[in-house]
């Protein structure tokens, strides 16, 4: 009779618990980054994307000035012909760029031609798409990260 006749368990390699403590250490990364996700979510949502639905966009409209005053050859930091411009793009007199005052035309020339498809429009569109286009990168960004989870659940750790 063989050895390990008599302790049928001892003929069984021993299951290493290694693996599942990495295993338990993976799900636990992952629980907190999707919670911090979420909660950052929650917080743009908050903060973000009502607030700036219901206050004109107020931050979107100082660069969308801005480049558009660049993409007519404009100084985009010259705060009265912004306002003209503004005007110009069917904007609201209430609602000028330089309502807070000139020192909020920081953005760099190097952002005004990534705006520069959005500036030829005037504001009522150019405002509609950019809300659009943030939408479609934050549900590009959760599907991005459903999918990276999924592929990570799936896959053999390691």
């Amino acid at each position: 009779m063989p050895k390990n006749a008599e302790h049928p368990e001892a003929a069984r390699p021993a299951v290493n618990g290694g693996a599942s403590q990495s295993l338990g250490r993976v799900a636990i990364l992952w629980t907190i980054a999707v919670v911090v996700f979420m909660s950052g979510w929650g917080v743009f949502l908050y903060r973000g994307f009502v607030p700036g639905a219901l206050i004109e966009g107020a931050d979107f409209r100082i660069i969308y000035s801005s480049a558009r005053a660049w993409v007519y050859g404009v100084n985009p930091y010259e705060a009265e012909r912004l306002d003209e411009i503004w005007l110009a793009a069917r904007g609201h007199v209430n609602e000028r760029p330089t309502v807070r005052g000139s020192q909020d035309l920081l953005y760099p020339p190097s952002s005004f031609p990534l705006m520069a498809p959005f500036v030829v429009l005037d504001w009522p569109v150019a405002r509609s798409l950019w809300a659009q286009a943030n939408f479609v990168a934050l549900a590009v960004s959760i599907w991005s990260l459903v999918y990276l989870l999924r592929l990570r659940w799936l896959s053999p750790v390691t």
